[in-house]
């Protein structure tokens, strides 16, 4: 087993600066162009409908990604204080709670959100022309959920053991297969907005079995151990506490992108369209 965490207490603080920030800057930067890239081959391959899909679905996909920021950063920062007080059980244990948690709340997530689909994409700012193509995205999407989920939380813990280039590997890995794979989905294999998905899930699901390798091939200071089905709720208590503030900043995002998207109706039922039927009458 590699110990990562011990370059935090032997190296310069101004190398470990660089040498953790600039990979998680570049990472960052390439994750960002995730759903630039999907609206554009969408737009081309499926048309305006199919990119105002995207932006109905995004919300949801915001917070898959607070619930992964939760657990992942909640409990990268215990982690973290674990290794530097030399307590690698302890921070083996939040670990293994933080899987617990990522496989539990995906799978709940992903049966309420089917349950309840089509009125939470009404809610979201579907018409009847757009709610079609946000449900095919959508449905993809949530099956996917808990790679997703799993690769956005373990890489925050990747990076608390002082490993930045393989959390920032993992990401412009990601980005870079979901960008080949866009446009053999839509245009190769016809597959119109559900190619974008199918993409998408793929890039994560590679992502997770990445990072899931990196755990289980002795390259992590932590190692992955079954909890069992009833977790301790003492350290499930601390890690949602700890995350909390960036659910509730990425929850905060997702509530915005929903009152643009019923400000851009209300403005197009009530402005621009008797406009247009004063101009064509």
């Amino acid at each position: 087993m590699k110990q990562q965490s011990t370059r935090l207490g032997i190296e310069k603080i101004s190398s470990l600066m660089i040498n953790l920030s600039v990979p998680a800057f570049i990472g960052m930067f390439v994750m960002s162009l995730y759903n630039i890239v999907d609206a554009i081959f969408v737009a081309r391959g499926v048309g305006t409908l199919g990119v105002a899909a995207l932006s109905i679905a995004f919300p949801i996909q915001m917070i898959m990604g607070a619930l992964a920021g939760t657990f992942g950063i909640g409990g990268a920062s215990i982690i973290s204080r674990r290794l530097g007080a030399n307590a690698l059980g302890e921070a083996n244990r939040v670990f293994n709670h933080i899987i617990w948690l990522i496989v539990f709340f995906s799978m709940l997530m992903t049966a309420t959100a089917f349950l309840f689909l089509e009125p939470l994409l009404v809610i979201f700012g579907a018409t009847k022309n757009i709610l079609p193509y946000a449900k095919d995205f959508l449905s993809i999407i949530l099956l996917g959920s808990v790679f997703v989920t799993f690769a956005m939380a373990t890489n925050n813990v990747v990076r608390s053991e002082g490993n930045a280039k393989i959390a920032m590997l993992t990401m412009v890995m990601s980005a870079v297969i979901n960008m080949i794979l866009n446009p053999i989905f839509i245009f190769g294999l016809d597959m119109g907005i559900k190619g974008s998905a199918t993409a998408t899930v793929i890039a994560q699901f590679i992502a997770a079995t990445w990072l899931l390798k990196y755990f289980i091939g002795g390259k992590s200071s932590l190692t992955l151990k079954w909890i069992g089905f009833i977790p301790d709720f003492k350290v499930v208590k601390e890690i949602i506490l700890i995350g909390l503030p960036s659910f509730i900043m990425m929850s905060s995002s997702s509530l915005m992108v929903v009152s643009v998207n019923w400000m851009l109706l209300t403005l197009v039922a009530k402005f621009i369209l008797p406009f247009l039927v004063l101009l064509t009458g």
